[in-house]
């Protein structure tokens, strides 16, 4: 049985009743603020990866000015500026991937003149050598699209531009390439609604998108998800996921899940976090997490960890802080044990969990107690020698 992470640590079963009670700390739950102030500027929608073991920041939308600048962390709290005026114009909502062993920036929003929008490639090794892969991708130019890496290739899709007439166009084609030179049209009109705003993400062997916003009058978000095999053929998983419709928001994979969280939704700001390990179940892992409501931030999965970065938050105000979900736990079983008969519990909200047990710790062989199903306590018969158990998610 696979298991990813441990929710609980172990506790040897004792002839008398004994309770443990302490703070959870669950991945999307729990946050840390790494930091308050980052010293790059407050920006929204800038690009994030993670490379070489560390949290790589490209440029995003000040106060008045779009950056090129490249920062870089290896655990949220202490950034180097690799470089204050990457080659690249100026820019936000791009698309931000790595490849081949190099950092990528693609396309993204660089004007509020007309076009808005560029279509251009780069690549570097180290964040401060850049080479312009290519000045004009033959699809559009366009923002807030989305861009992965899924089956050796570099992959762009959907998105938003306007022209000069000042007509707003949205985009469901999808593109794809091995160089970032090179590329080809896999389809010009996927099955979901053209879109901007939206995640994509690579999981279970497909490429996901998850909600988004269709320009018109009025914006509309939505909370479908999409998946397919090859960028051609796409199954709607769901028509309505249950987290609120939205745009501009986080997204990662890890743990073997889907996850979303925050973004700007019909009624402001959110900052809630779901997770799903097929698209169409979701638990809500938080209503509220620690970290302000927000859109326009980064987010990325590192060290088995989630991250956010910076934003523009509830209030309006362009933010620079940065939080991690730990991927620490705390115990969480309750036990209490009378005669030859002990009872094990755990929150509700520890979801999709495995007990395990073992009676030798220094070279355990781990067991499944339950059958892996979503429960939240179990009953077990003492024995001789001492069991030692620990809870752990699916």
């Amino acid at each position: 049985m696979k298991t990813n992470r441990i929710l609980a640590g172990w506790l040897a079963l004792l002839a008398l009743a004994t309770t443990l009670n302490a703070q959870p700390s669950i991945l999307g739950a729990n946050w840390t603020m790494a930091t308050n102030a980052a010293p790059w500027n407050g920006q929204q929608g800038p690009g994030i990866v993670a490379f070489n073991g560390e949290i790589w920041k490209f440029g995003g939308l000040g106060i008045s000015s779009f950056g090129s600048d490249v920062w870089s962390s290896s655990n949220g709290v202490a950034w180097t500026c690799v470089t204050n005026a990457a080659p690249w114009q100026p820019r936000t909502e791009m698309g931000a991937l790595t490849y081949n062993g190099q950092m990528w920036v693609l396309g993204g929003y660089v004007t509020g003149g007309y076009p808005d929008s560029c279509n251009d490639v780069w690549s570097s090794p180290d964040g401060v050598n850049w080479t312009c892969v290519t000045h004009a991708a033959p699809w559009i130019p366009r923002h807030a699209f989305g861009a992965v890496v899924f089956n050796g290739q570099l992959w762009i899709m959907g998105g938003v531009s306007a022209n000069q007439d000042d007509w707003t166009y949205n985009y469901n084609d999808v593109w794809s390439s091995p160089d970032g030179v090179n590329w080809t049209c896999v389809t010009n009109a996927a099955p979901w609604s053209a879109r901007f705003g939206f995640q994509v993400a690579v999981f279970n062997n497909q490429i996901w998108v998850m909600g988004g916003n269709m320009w018109g009058t009025p914006l509309t978000n939505t909370e479908d998800v999409w998946s397919s095999p090859d960028g051609v053929n796409w199954i709607c998983v769901t028509n309505a996921a249950p987290w609120a419709p939205r745009m501009i928001f986080g997204s990662a994979v890890l743990n073997n899940r889907l996850w979303v969280f925050g973004g700007n939704g019909s009624s402001g700001e959110l900052n809630d976090v779901w997770s799903s390990p097929d698209g169409v179940n979701w638990i809500c892992v938080t209503n509220a997490a620690a970290w302000i409501p927000r859109w326009e931030f980064g987010s990325v999965a590192l060290n088995n960890q989630l991250w956010v970065l910076g934003g523009q938050g509830s209030s309006g105000g362009l933010l620079n802080d940065v939080w991690y979900s730990p991927s620490a736990i705390s115990p969480l079983l309750s036990i209490a044990s009378i005669g030859n008969q002990t009872a094990l519990f755990w929150p509700a909200w520890a979801t999709n969990c495995v007990l395990e047990s073992t009676t030798n710790l220094s070279n355990p062989n781990w067991l499944a107690v339950t059958n892996g199903e979503p429960i939240i306590g179990v009953t077990v018969t003492n024995t001789s020698p001492a069991q030692f158990f620990r809870l752990q998610q699916n």
